[in-house]
């Protein structure tokens, strides 16, 4: 997207899919320690990832986020 002659606005309002090869973090670990909030529950939820995304830049395809832990990129491109 940086290095394409749109940029970021070829990704706005277009029929563009988003696939997220993503494992679990340590930042939950940092947040269990702060009072808990409503944003907790998706905010830290891999399985949203793609989701956020997409919704982010109004894209109409497919948004799959993919945890299979160490080869969740690989998988991903398969």
């Amino acid at each position: 997207v940086e290095s394409s002659d749109g940029g970021v606005a070829i990704l706005k309002d277009g029929k563009v899919s988003v696939f997220v090869g993503i494992q679990g973090s340590e930042f939950a670990k940092l947040l269990a320690s702060k009072k808990e909030d409503a944003s907790q529950a998706t905010g830290l939820a891999t399985s949203t990832a793609a989701g956020r995304i997409s919704y982010f830049f109004n894209c109409t395809g497919q948004a799959i986020s993919i945890d299979t832990a160490c080869s969740s990129s690989l998988v991903c491109l398969a």
